[in-house]
């Protein structure tokens, strides 16, 4: 639903529908927009991770997942790693 939300924000402040917005992102990074905001939401927490100290858990909801069983998951598709491969903070909790 938040996901959703934002991408009728991101429609409106670009000037153009939902369906316009799914096209052009798709047309652009060949990927859906859910899977492109996702991808920006997992190198954020990388960023976060890795830069700036954050255990996992927090990265993780500060990018605004809250499950992190899926966030370890998805986290390793994109990387082939997990979070705490990156992290000098294990702290998990």
């Amino acid at each position: 639903q938040v996901q959703g939300k934002l991408v009728e924000i991101i429609a409106e402040e670009m000037g153009m529908s939902r369906a316009s917005l799914y096209r052009k992102i798709k047309a652009l990074t060949g990927s859906s927009i859910n899977e492109y905001i996702r991808d920006i939401k997992l190198d954020k927490s990388l960023y976060l991770i890795e830069k700036e100290g954050l255990n996992i858990s927090m990265a993780a909801f500060e990018v605004g997942f809250n499950n992190m069983k899926y966030f370890r998951k998805i986290f390793k598709e994109k990387f082939g790693r997990l979070p705490s491969d990156f992290s000098l903070n294990k702290d998990l909790t």
